[in-house]
């Protein structure tokens, strides 16, 4: 099978194209490509667009990205572990991989990234994103997307490791399934919170529970809408008198700590 990544010109490009992941693993083993700063590097990305051909360009968006055929690793080591290499040299040694050390690794603190092809393409999507981070949980990065190629000073840490073997997907695709499976649940227990609240506190006539904003509110919590649920329920608080209850409504509202902090500022 052939193996497919997004790469783009550098940090600036907005746009991307898919590349075979070989073609590339050459090319940056060149010194005329390679670029004294990681800011002028080339840009890459496991994912790529199915729908678009070898020569198309598409936004450098994920959203754009549907696949994926390889697993890319940025490992910052916060740590500071001098054997982070030789812990992932070993823990990955039944598979095939290329890694090399990032512009900013040094030996008492060092960085490097890696990539790993696969035995088959997978859906790209925000689950299997967050698996392959689980999965690589001792060595990766999870802020990290678009990876710089290796700079001109680093081409000689280039690695690679040749069995034969392209890691299997299984593991990956199971962890992907059981972290959507498990926002499902997460969404249905609010849901649930917010009927529940609905059916305790909405009803008292003559209070702010009773304003249609505040009923509208959880029927939008639970659908999804959240911003704009709340939004429009302390809005109509603010204009008719209830501005002191805005924070008791928040707090009794099933939302995340961070969004009452930002309703909170705007209603003080």
């Amino acid at each position: 099978m052939k193996h497919y990544i997004s790469i783009c010109s550098d940090k600036f490009a907005k746009d991307a194209k898919k590349i075979d992941l070989f073609d590339w693993s050459v090319l940056v083993t060149l010194p005329k490509y390679a670029q004294a700063n990681k800011e002028d590097s080339m840009l890459v990305f496991n994912g790529y667009s199915d729908c678009s051909g070898e020569d198309e360009f598409y936004p450098r968006l994920e959203s754009c990205l549907t696949s994926a055929s390889s697993v890319f690793i940025d490992c910052d080591n916060p740590n500071s572990d001098p054997y982070i290499i030789d812990k992932w040299r070993e823990e990955m040694k039944d598979y095939d991989w290329m890694i090399y050390e990032t512009a900013s690794s040094t030996k008492e603190h060092p960085k490097f990234r890696a990539i790993v092809p696969l035995d088959s393409d997978i859906p790209w999507n925000k689950y299997t994103k967050n698996a392959i981070i689980r999965l690589f949980s001792d060595f990766a990065d999870p802020k990290a997307s678009w990876f710089f190629a290796p700079t001109l000073d680093k081409l000689d840490t280039i690695e690679e490791n040749t069995t034969g073997n392209w890691m299997p997907v299984e593991g990956i695709i199971n962890m992907a399934n059981k972290l959507e499976e498990n926002e499902k649940v997460a969404d249905s227990i609010r849901a649930l919170c917010q009927i529940k609240w609905n059916n305790t506190h909405t009803n008292k006539e003559g209070s702010w529970r009773f304003l249609p904003s505040v009923k509208k509110c959880l029927e939008g919590l639970t659908k999804g809408e959240r911003d704009a649920s709340l939004n429009a329920a302390c809005y109509a608080m603010d204009k008719n008198g209830y501005r002191e209850h805005i924070r008791e409504f928040l707090d009794e509202v099933y939302c995340d700590r961070s969004i009452k902090e930002k309703f909170y500022r705007k209603y003080r």
